[in-house]
């Protein structure tokens, strides 16, 4: 079950890819690679209206660090502030709604061009 990659695939636009220094769009193995060598702590996102923490940071770069692409087959268990969201909020420079549950995670980057939105319960993820 890929379905979280599968939904962050079908939000981010060519337009998107750009930002990050890439010319076409990426498959899930090679967008979690690109990922994971951006990964950075991060400065420019903040989550439901609360500023990440140094000790937040270093623990979401560190899971990120750490992530078993092989695995992705299994799904991704995806927190209420998620590390990949955190990132791909601040590296493709956009603002992300999560909706679990009907509760609203929001992801807002300071450099935000858009806005993509997604949904999840407890066993699918999805672009809105």
């Amino acid at each position: 079950m890929t379905c979280f990659w599968d939904g962050i695939i079908q939000a981010l636009e060519h337009i998107d890819y750009k930002t990050i220094g890439c010319n076409t769009m990426l498959n899930k193995q090679k967008l979690i690679d690109i990922l994971k060598t951006k990964n950075i702590k991060i400065e420019n996102v903040v989550w439901n209206g609360n500023k990440i923490s140094e000790k937040e940071k270093g623990e979401h770069y560190e899971a990120i660090k750490n992530y078993d692409k092989t695995k992705i087959r299994g799904g991704h268990l995806c927190s209420s502030c998620d590390s990949f969201l955190l990132l791909i909020s601040e590296v493709f420079e956009v603002n992300i709604k999560h909706l679990y549950l009907n509760v609203e995670m929001d992801y807002k980057n300071e450099k935000a061009k858009k806005t993509l939105k997604f949904a999840s319960n407890r066993g699918h993820f999805w672009k809105l």
